[in-house]
């Protein structure tokens, strides 16, 4: 991407504005997708190289950087969709990309919550038409469990770690087949003795010999 040469310090473009109300924000790691949501609405906001050809190509421009001057340049973006969210949520925790940019889970907080963990499948990009819809689903987790309230992906994104309100344990979901395969107990609990959920979740790589 291109600099504005004449700021002090120089400065590299944002991302271009859109219309869209996001309560938490996340990139995929394939530089395609910022994705967001907010207690109503999911949003998908297409990244794109070009202004004047938007469909040639997705992401972030490459490429050296030439020499620039003038009005500071934005990176194209383009709403590629809003699905309304399809849980009663008060509180959005996180919104939750692969490493492979290939899934994304939200995490809420809510009241009426039942163990629904919503997805999303990012739709393709193909030059000349420009980004597809994805898929906005949910899972139901096993009994027990109520808001998904943390959330973090093994580093080969096979399994998504979720912790939930409810039954304080920590569910291990497939990415391959979507479903609710196991579940940990941390044994987390308050100054007071009460079990409480996890509200923050780290994976380490270990050695597989």
């Amino acid at each position: 991407m291109s600099p504005n040469s004449t700021s002090t310090p120089i400065f590299y473009p944002p991302a271009g504005d859109t219309g869209v109300a996001t309560a938490q924000l996340t990139a995929t790691a394939d530089g395609f997708h910022v994705l967001g949501a907010n207690t109503s609405t999911f949003s998908d906001i297409g990244l794109t190289q070009s202004s004047s050809n938007p469909t040639q190509a997705a992401g972030v421009p490459i490429n050296a950087c030439p020499a620039y001057t003038g009005p500071a340049l934005t990176i194209p973006t383009t709403v590629v969709d809003t699905p309304a969210l399809p849980v009663t949520a008060s509180e959005i925790d996180q919104v939750v990309s692969s490493p492979y940019s290939n899934l994304t889970f939200v995490t809420y907080q809510g009241a009426g919550a039942s163990g629904v963990l919503p997805y999303y499948t990012p739709g393709t990009f193909t030059p000349g038409t420009g980004f597809s819809a994805g898929t906005l689903s949910t899972i139901q987790l096993s009994t027990g469990g109520l808001a998904p309230v943390s959330g973090i992906f093994s580093p080969d994104g096979s399994i998504f770690f979720t912790s939930t309100s409810g039954d304080n344990l920590i569910h291990l979901v497939d990415t391959t087949t979507l479903t609710d395969t196991q579940t940990i107990d941390p044994k987390l609990t308050n100054l007071t003795g009460a079990k409480v959920p996890a509200q923050f979740m780290a994976v380490k790589s270990r050695p597989t010999t």
